[in-house]
């Protein structure tokens, strides 16, 4: 019990720190999750710091979360701190603060999120979303650019100094069908 600390020390370069397998929370629910970074950590923060190409992770909610970065973490979020996988029919409840790249759901997105939402009160210093605070959006065939982030909301206040959005920090991000609740 108590809070997670993250930050802890760097892994040997044998060792991937990306999630690259398949997790299917089968509806099972996170509850309470506390996480607090250490002060001058770097770390990319959620219950998952990272979901590498590959990866996916479907089927589960982070209810309730408290997550705390401090200024100089990148990229956080209650599920995931970066997405390079799929990320599909998950939420998240809660509070999300850190200093660039901070979402309700995934801090920095770099692969899909599909059939999610975040319904958590989101405060950082740039690249500020709902759901996600920056979303690299990758080439596709032909040059054309591919959605990442489909059938997706959210709700909650969304506060920063810069590159503050409801849904996706990053101005012009590509969305398809999703939405975020401007009344919150």
């Amino acid at each position: 019990d108590g809070p997670v600390v993250a930050g802890w020390p760097e892994q040997p370069d044998c060792v991937d720190p990306n999630f690259i397998g398949t997790m299917d929370g089968q509806g099972f629910k996170v509850c309470n999750l506390t996480i607090q970074a250490r002060t001058g950590g770097t770390a990319a923060l959620g219950l998952f710091s990272r979901i590498g190409k590959g990866g996916c992770v479907s089927n589960l909610a982070v209810e309730n979360a408290t997550i705390r970065g401090d200024v100089q973490n990148v990229a956080t979020g209650a599920l995931v701190g970066i997405n390079w996988g799929l990320v599909r029919a998950c939420y998240a409840t809660g509070s999300v603060t850190g200093g660039d790249m901070v979402g309700g759901l995934c801090g920095e997105n770099c692969g899909e999120i599909r059939s999610c939402y975040s319904e958590t009160s989101v405060s950082g210093r740039r690249y500020v979303g709902g759901l996600a605070g920056y979303n690299r959006t990758p080439i596709g065939l032909r040059g054309r650019f591919v959605p990442v982030i489909i059938n997706s909301y959210s709700s909650g206040a969304v506060s920063g100094q810069q590159d503050v959005r409801g849904l996706v920090g990053t101005e012009g991000a590509w969305a398809r069908s999703s939405f975020w609740d401007v009344q919150t």
